[in-house]
């Protein structure tokens, strides 16, 4: 007889006394796209395995994968589909992942199946996480974390990170999810507008350790990130008088440059940096080949001292990355085409202006003076006398 849709409880066979018997759980068998499935319903009543068969089918008539491997598919799963596919692309934010799904599985656990990760469970994720700690909890920032809840950002690239995974073990063959939750990012109104006056950064500059003093000075003018972006670099970069980054290093993956020798201060401070670099391969008998480096080793942990600077110069909480913002404004107040600005900075969006607050009120200011200035120059021209013909 042909079997079909329904529950059964297999039979076997004693292997001691060969007496064919009938196992005390309840078993569902059932088709989906031609292909036939037996599972374990895990329990010995009837009921249960009937309320499991409804579910397969119901899921089966909405098309959703209902393979062994969705079955099993468990967020530590999710998480390394992820880092493989960074790995794989050579991303250079892999830290970031797997700091996203270290808060992911504090909360859900790592043996978590994914069908059990729903939008009503997200949301009590967001709340949980709104609790926690700002920034990582383990590694080498755990001793800088806040003790407020973590903003909006931050839950965002953690909730983009699980988006992503989900939909790796969509495209997966065979799927590894029958479905993904709806996940929503929240709205971010914590946008940093901080910038450097030259006076604030100089203040800065003079209570570094004097390892960092070039590398934060680059950062002033070029704008550029310093953990990827400047720390990364080696005296190779340094070409004909610009300091270049190949597309394949870029976050953007197009190739930038920024010449030196038309900024004196950043032309000095690259050539005092390579000379300095010199003298100590020289000294020490071995190449170092980055950069910018503390004493011949690569420049890691920068932070603290960072802080303790800025404490000192009198302008708490100032983060590095507020350069990159302080780069924009300074090349646009000096009249510097905001397409150009865009390109030495690194940006291909000019919708990065608008979201780091590039304009301020002084750059209002001084664009209606020139719309008067044109304005008057305009009025006093003599009118122009437009012959009529007839």
């Amino acid at each position: 007889m042909k079997k079909r849709e329904g529950i059964f409880r297999p039979k076997y066979r004693d292997k001691q006394t060969g007496e064919l018997k009938e196992s005390a759980v309840w078993w569902i068998r059932y088709s989906h796209h031609g292909t036939k499935y037996r599972e374990s319903s895990g329990s010995e009543s009837a009921g249960v395995a009937i309320a499991l068969l409804k579910q397969r089918l119901g899921q089966a008539g909405l098309g959703k994968a209902i393979t062994p491997a969705v079955r099993r598919t468990t967020l530590a799963n999710l998480r390394n589909l992820v880092l493989q596919d960074y790995d794989h692309n050579e991303y250079d934010t892999r830290r970031r992942q797997e700091e996203a799904f270290a808060h992911l599985v504090a909360f859900f656990d790592a043996d978590c199946l994914a069908d059990e990760i729903t939008t009503t469970r997200l949301a009590d994720y967001i709340a949980w996480r709104r609790e926690q700690p700002k920034g990582p909890q383990t590694g080498r920032y755990a001793r800088h974390s806040r003790k407020i809840g973590a903003a909006n950002a931050t839950i965002n690239r953690e909730l983009a990170a699980l988006r992503r995974a989900f939909r790796l073990a969509a495209q997966h063959e065979p799927p590894l999810v029958a479905h993904a939750p709806h996940i929503e990012l929240l709205k971010e109104r914590n946008r940093r507008t901080g910038f450097f006056e030259w006076d604030q950064f100089d203040a800065v500059r003079q209570h570094l350790p004097d390892y960092l003093k070039p590398v934060m000075t680059v950062a002033f003018f070029t704008g550029w990130r310093v953990p990827s972006e400047l720390l990364t670099r080696q005296s190779k970069h340094v070409i004909k008088g610009r300091l270049v980054i190949e597309a394949y290093e870029a976050k953007n993956e197009r190739p930038r440059e920024f010449p030196l020798d038309v900024v004196p201060e950043l032309r000095e401070t690259i050539e005092r940096q390579l000379q300095a670099t010199r003298a100590l391969e020289v000294q020490i008998g071995r190449v170092i080949p980055w950069l910018f480096h503390n004493a011949g080793k690569p420049i890691v942990d920068y932070l603290p001292a960072w802080r303790r600077a800025c404490t000192a110069a009198g302008v708490s909480g100032r983060i590095p990355h507020d350069f990159r913002r302080t780069a924009a404004r300074n090349l646009m107040n000096a009249g510097v085409d905001p397409l150009v600005t865009m390109k030495l900075v690194g940006w291909e969006d000019i919708g990065m202006l608008k979201r780091y607050g590039i304009i301020d009120a002084g750059m209002l200011e001084r664009g209606a003076a020139k719309l008067a200035a044109y304005i008057d120059d305009q009025k006093r021209r003599p009118a122009k006398i437009v012959a009529i013909r007839e």
